[in-house]
């Protein structure tokens, strides 16, 4: 979707829940490709709330970051439906 021209990967150090570390790569979006006025659709927070859930994430991070978040809705109504359709 745009790897090396609007977000890089990076290796990061993350701590599980026992306090082991792993080494990561994660996706970091270049700064002029940030638009803070944009909000993901109805769909995509869902999936994002349910990997959270899935993998455990702290009852906080997913309350602040996730569930805090106003989505709009996918003006596709094809890919809506057929997102909304896909279980988790």
């Amino acid at each position: 979707e745009g790897l090396g021209r609007r977000y890089n990967e990076r290796w990061v150090t993350v701590e599980d829940n026992e306090g082991n570390t792993h080494k990561v790569v994660c996706y970091f979006a270049d700064q002029d490709a940030i638009d803070s006025s944009l909000k993901p659709y109805s769909w995509y927070l869902r999936f994002v709330y349910e990997g959270a859930i899935q993998h455990e994430f702290p009852e906080e991070y997913i309350r602040q970051s996730i569930t805090s978040v106003i989505p709009t809705t996918d003006p596709d109504r094809e890919r809506d439906h057929g997102m909304k359709a896909i279980r988790c």
